[in-house]
């Protein structure tokens, strides 16, 4: 499939069908999955703003939350940055849960 990285393409998706959002692929990966693992943080950010703890706690088929593909994303080019930082605690911080498991 094609993978529109920008924010903004998402953005008109999620205004045009807010089922969007709650879309799942096969593997039971929602919009916000495909954000993290591509470590795409406007998007994240511009997800979470609109949907916040709803998107966030949704598992995939593996059972893996959205934050648990980007701490293993390889498009995460550096692991202290303030990006990627922010988007770590934003997802955690928005479902605490996630810290319990």
């Amino acid at each position: 499939g094609v993978h529109h990285n920008s924010a903004s393409v998402v953005q008109y998706l999620v205004e045009q069908d807010t089922t969007a959002l709650d879309a799942v692929d096969m593997g039971g990966n929602t919009a916000l999955h495909y954000a993290c693992r591509g470590a795409n943080y406007e998007t994240i950010a511009m997800l979470m703003e609109k949907y916040g703890a709803a998107s966030v706690s949704k598992r995939n088929a593996h059972g893996k939350l959205p934050v648990d593909l980007l701490f293993v994303s390889d498009r995460v080019s550096d692991r202290e940055s303030v990006e990627y930082t922010e988007s770590v605690f934003r997802l955690l911080i928005t479902y605490p849960v996630t810290l319990m498991n």
